[in-house]
């Protein structure tokens, strides 16, 4: 048979004098006591009096009670628990008629007054430079990627052939080409 290991062992000690513990409070505590009508010279006359109150007035209350079942008419049940009761109709609604609609209006944007007349290249410090030459309601306007080109008009980016330009009041953008 194989040792029991030493965990087992202090287990089964926890659990033995946990056991003895309760045992022993159980049998220091004092023995009950059942209170009762033979609980001996201890009853006196001021329980029964109470109790002699407590009777009249639960007498009083019954008495109360049966004057207002008597008042009361009965009536026969409104319904009977045995059968269903008869079905309800349901009305039936007649569905809305439908609200014409006018059909969406759909705006389209404004066309971009720009026309891409040519395109300027310089060298700034070894790099080429491209410049837009735009012409538009105002004039003709100069403008390099990132500048603003016409009121409300902004150069984005400008190639070899064409230039990128967007609407300040909507962010649309339109590419221009430049014509032969």
């Amino acid at each position: 048979m194989a040792a029991a290991s030493p965990m087992t062992w202090n287990w089964k000690w926890k659990l033995a004098a946990t056991g003895a513990t309760a045992l022993a409070g159980w049998l220091a505590s004092p023995p009950m006591q059942v209170a009762g009508p033979a609980s001996g010279p201890q009853s006196s006359a001021a329980p029964a009096a109470a109790s002699i109150t407590a009777v009249s007035t639960l007498e009083e209350q019954a008495r109360h009670l049966d004057e207002h079942l008597d008042a009361a008419p009965l009536t026969p049940p409104v319904r009977n628990l045995f059968q269903f009761g008869a079905r309800l109709e349901r009305r039936r609604v007649a569905p809305p008629a439908p609200l014409a609609l006018a059909a969406p209006v759909f705006v389209s944007p404004a066309p971009f007054p720009l026309r891409l007349t040519g395109i300027a290249v310089e060298l700034v410090n070894g790099v080429e430079k491209r410049t837009a030459i735009l012409s538009g309601p105002s004039g003709v306007e100069l403008a390099a990627s990132g500048e603003q080109a016409a009121p409300g008009y902004r150069v984005v980016a400008v190639g070899d052939t064409f230039a990128e330009v967007e609407r300040a009041s909507d962010g649309a953008r339109e590419r221009l080409t430049l014509k032969p």
